[in-house]
């Protein structure tokens, strides 16, 4: 039977809670939408049990990664899953025993969504932390004019950004009047391309102001790291190119890239800041409630704290 507003009994029941948040519209336009995630990585499966369990439309997973080689931050492949299964299998599997009003589903592909036909989804994340998986799926879902996501979590440091192209929202603000009633505003904002945000010019900011998440990012794109006794040159070299690049010194130190690029995955606790960040900004991008991060979030435990900076402006 279907409830009031357009939900069924079973919808109106089971999003209770948050429909009292943020009410029918807003729940009907996440159960609509279609979503599609490469890379089952620890934050990958934090961001999927979230926006599950808030009721989006339809899920599809995409990691062929045997689930013996799994992330051990992805809790969704459970100690007993079928050893013959791939992690997007096992993580859907959970993922439907979790919400079953959602269709998630399991897409054959690599992990970083070579070939993937990401126009049949109407938002994208690639969550794999490869840089150069994320700039093809920038490129790809660009062309074909879809959102996108991307993040990566690696020891304590963790990042998401967003390219929702030319984004239209709605903001609730409080009303001058003495009852104090909201006003919905509506806003846009155009996002910049991820080639354009890993290519900023800092300008004139103080290398101080500018965080070193971000900068390690940069020199990782510019460099391909290096393994073992090969790391902390390959560190080295990354950071003589981003200052070159810059101009200026960038004051990242070596060890710090050597350790993120040489650590394969990141702590459950980083993944799990940067999951709850991102999957509620996926959120208001689906339903066009509220302002999503525009357009990097960058974490670090040694910060304690996150932080939203917008780079690729013209």
């Amino acid at each position: 039977m279907v409830a009031e507003g357009g939900l069924t009994e079973k919808e109106a029941a089971v999003y209770d809670r948050q429909l009292r948040v943020w009410g029918v519209e807003t729940q009907k336009r996440l159960s609509s939408a279609k979503v599609l995630i490469v890379g089952c990585t620890g934050l990958g499966a934090e961001v999927a049990k979230n926006i599950v369990l808030a009721g989006v439309g339809s899920v599809t997973l995409v990691d062929d990664t045997p689930c013996a080689q799994r992330d051990p931050g992805n809790f969704l492949v459970l100690a007993d899953a079928d050893g013959s299964q791939t992690v997007a299998q096992a993580c859907a599997a959970t993922l439907r025993e979790m919400n079953p009003l959602v269709d998630v589903q399991a897409q054959a592909g690599p992990p970083a969504g070579s070939g993937l036909e990401r126009e049949a989804h109407g938002l994208v994340l690639d969550l794999t932390g490869d840089l150069a998986s994320v700039s093809a799926s920038s490129v790809a879902c660009r062309a074909a004019g879809l959102p996108f996501f991307a993040g990566g979590s690696r020891g304590t440091i963790g990042w998401a950004f967003a390219d929702l192209g030319e984004h239209r929202f709605v903001v609730e603000r409080r009303g001058p009047g003495p009852d104090g009633a909201t006003q919905a505003e509506a806003c846009s904002t155009s996002y910049p391309s991820w080639a354009r945000a890993m290519a900023a010019d800092v300008g004139g900011r103080s290398m101080k102001r500018v965080h070193p998440v971000y900068l390690m990012l940069r020199a990782q794109a510019l460099s391909p790291s290096g393994d073992g006794e090969g790391a902390g040159a390959a560190a080295a070299d990354a950071i003589a190119r981003l200052d070159e690049e810059l101009g200026r010194p960038s004051g990242l130190q070596a060890e710090a890239l050597e350790s993120m690029t040489c650590t394969a995955h990141g702590l459950p606790a980083v993944s799990a800041v940067v999951g709850g960040i991102l999957a509620n900004d996926v959120l208001k991008a689906v339903s066009g409630r509220g302002r999503p991060m525009d357009n990097f979030f960058l974490y670090s435990i040694a910060d304690g704290a996150g932080v939203v900076d917008r780079w690729g402006d013209a």
